[in-house]
């Protein structure tokens, strides 16, 4: 992983090149979207959560 002049980062492995940008939430969360031919994906570290109470809401998106 490369930082691009341009913003984000440039990613080179195996299967060729592709474009990342870290993003992170208002949760503080740090997630990577990476940008290739196919698509995109969305890269972030798992966090163990605990189920919401019944009756619980969120506004969150």
């Amino acid at each position: 992983m490369t930082v691009n002049a341009n913003g984000g980062f440039d990613l080179t492995d195996s299967n060729g090149s592709a474009r990342a940008f870290g993003f992170k939430g208002v949760d503080g969360q740090l997630s990577m979207v990476i940008v290739h031919g196919g698509g995109f994906m969305v890269a972030k570290r798992p966090v163990a959560r605990t189920l919401p109470a019944v009756g619980f809401v969120n506004a969150f998106w």
